[in-house]
């Protein structure tokens, strides 16, 4: 580093110490810095890669331009863990809260949890707390409002999300749903069935949406289709029974249902006791999640878990390397497994168990 180069950096350094540039703000843009070191952009750069390899200075998430972390090593103390109201006492929300509480625990980290509506901004608090120290970093469980997300980001606040459901870019913890969708179709086609449905949520939401297509790509390799009318969608609340069990009464009924949701999964189940069907050797059920239905396990529901107590575990650890060691990592990809119950009726034997 010449001379020059390396005054700069030392006068940029006692900047940063005197408070010019206080902790968790943000550096002017390179052409006002340059003019107030009066070095040139190649230069500037160097001396930025200087401290942050120092932990100075980071790259800011979701924004141009480096934030200040200070001289002082960054730890990770605290997290706030934002749940929703709407979702709070789902065994989903409460697995998930399980996984971050333990994977804090066992990082000797503190967790404080401030529900918030996701329908009200929340974010011009959850930042005026953040530069009170309160807490250095923030887990999302599940639900956020993007903007308000993104505002968190831009605030130079480390913010993850546990179990991202939606189609967004950012940092979290989620699930490959289509690789789901390709698991249940090799499920299905490994079992023998040529024959399939599929029980699923709104058609434009991300989740089935991905799965479908995992399923479409997985049954294409051995020359299946998904038809549309073996399709059915369920929306919340909505009184499925009637059409289900139209569906069901059809001779041209598929051998196998697949169902993102064990709780929808439990209606398949109720309407064909109610039509004097067996499961599985009239209907093959295959589901995803193990959490939605409480007696899934005792009616036999094979199915696709879920990871959610490991999605907050692993929000925790991400977290930890984005605070503490300047991990450029944002995004991690959960596997998930296959639990064999009674509901599948197994054609020949070979079954795959695991993404």
């Amino acid at each position: 580093m010449h001379d020059k180069t390396r005054t700069a950096g030392e006068t940029l350094a006692d900047q940063i110490r005197s408070g010019k540039y206080p902790v968790n703000s943000f550096l002017p843009s390179e052409r006002d810095l340059c003019a107030d070191l009066n070095i040139g952009r190649g230069a500037l750069r160097a001396i930025q890669a200087e401290l942050c390899k120092s932990g100075v200075l980071r790259h800011a998430s979701g924004r141009h331009g480096m934030q200040v972390l200070g001289f002082i090593k960054r730890k990770l103390h605290r997290i706030l863990v934002l749940r929703s109201v709407q979702h709070s006492e789902a065994a989903e929300a409460l697995a998930i809260l399980d996984g971050i509480s333990h994977g804090a625990e066992d990082a000797g980290i503190g967790i404080l949890i401030h529900t918030v509506d996701k329908e009200v901004p929340y974010a011009e608090t959850v930042i005026s707390r953040f530069q009170r120290e309160e807490f250095q970093g923030v887990i999302n469980l599940e639900y956020v409002i993007p903007e308000e997300q993104q505002k968190l980001l831009d605030a130079g606040i480390p913010a993850v999300v546990a179990n991202q459901e939606i189609e967004d870019p950012f940092p979290s913890v989620r699930v490959d749903y289509r690789e789901v969708g390709r698991l249940m179709g090799r499920t299905a086609v490994e079992a023998g069935h040529c024959h399939i449905g599929f029980l699923t949520g709104p058609g434009d939401g991300y989740i089935y949406r991905e799965m479908q297509r995992g399923i479409r790509g997985a049954l294409a390799e051995d020359d299946l289709t998904l038809s549309p009318q073996d399709v059915i969608l369920m929306k919340t609340g909505q009184d499925i029974y009637p059409a289900l069990k139209d569906f069901l009464l059809s001779p041209e009924r598929p051998t196998l249902m697949l169902t993102c949701r064990d709780n929808r999964a439990s209606h398949l189940f109720s309407c064909c006791r109610e039509l004097g069907l067996t499961i599985p050797d009239d209907l093959s059920i295959l589901s995803y999640d193990n959490l939605s239905w409480k007696d899934a396990e005792t009616f036999g529901l094979t199915t696709i878990a879920e990871p959610a107590r490991d999605a907050g575990t692993e929000a925790v650890k991400l977290l930890l390397n984005w605070v503490e060691h300047d991990s450029q990592e944002r995004i991690r990809k959960m596997h998930v497994k296959l639990f064999p119950r009674t509901s599948l009726k197994k054609i020949n034997s070979s079954t795959s168990t695991e993404v």
